[in-house]
C-alpha cells in the first residue's frame, strides 16, 4: 500500500510540470502580399525563450511558464517590428509585418581585419548598396551576395551553409554589417 501512495505522489510530480508549459504557435506572413515570412525572430519579452520562422513562415514557441499573456515581439531585417498579445490558449495566431526600407551606408569587405577608407585600401573591394540588394530582389544575405558577387558560393550540407570566396573557405572570411 505505501509503495502505491509512493508511485501516486512520484507520478504527481511529474505529470503537473508536464501540464504547466504552454506552447503558442503561428505564422508570419507580409501585411500587403500574404506571402510568408522566412527568417523572422519571435521572441517572448521579459523571457529567454525565442525561434524563428521556417520557410513556411510558421513558428513554435515551446516550453513557456503558464501565465496569463504572453507579449510576443516580431523582427526582420526587411520588415517594421510587430508586437502581438498572445494567451496561453492561441494556436494558429497570424502576425502580419509591414515591409520597411531602410537605406545602408556603404559597406566594406576587405580580406584584412583591419578598418581603411575604401579609397587607401590594398585589396580590391565591390561597395553593394542598399538600392542594388532592393533591385536583385533577394530576401537572404546568403542570396543578396550569390547573386550580387558571383566569386561567392555557398554549400549546404547537414552541418549548415558554409560560404566560400573564390575557394577560400569560412576559416578565412570575416562578414561585417554595419
Amino acid at each position: 500500500m505505501l509503495k502505491k501512495i509512493i508511485l501516486s505522489v512520484v507520478s504527481l510530480f511529474m505529470i503537473v510540470p508536464a501540464w504547466s508549459q504552454v506552447t503558442v504557435s503561428g505564422i508570419v506572413l507580409d501585411s500587403e502580399t500574404g506571402k510568408p515570412i522566412q527568417g523572422a525572430n519571435i521572441r517572448v519579452d521579459h523571457s529567454l525563450s525565442g525561434t524563428s520562422t521556417n520557410s513556411k513562415g510558421e513558428f513554435s514557441l515551446q516550453n513557456l511558464p503558464q501565465q496569463d499573456n504572453y507579449r510576443i515581439r516580431v523582427t526582420h531585417v526587411s520588415y517594421l517590428p510587430a508586437d502581438y498579445t498572445a494567451t496561453s490558449a492561441d494556436n494558429g495566431i497570424i502576425i502580419k509585418m509591414q515591409e520597411s526600407y531602410i537605406n545602408l551606408g556603404q559597406v566594406v569587405v576587405t580580406g584584412t581585419g583591419t578598418h581603411r577608407r575604401m579609397s587607401n585600401s590594398p585589396v580590391p573591394i565591390q561597395v553593394i548598396t542598399a538600392k542594388d540588394i532592393q533591385n536583385a530582389g533577394v530576401t537572404s544575405v546568403e542570396e543578396a551576395l550569390t547573386r550580387l558577387m558571383p566569386n561567392i558560393t555557398t554549400v549546404t550540407n547537414g552541418m549548415g551553409t558554409f560560404l566560400n570566396l573564390n575557394g577560400t573557405g569560412q576559416d578565412y572570411m570575416i562578414v561585417m554589417e554595419i
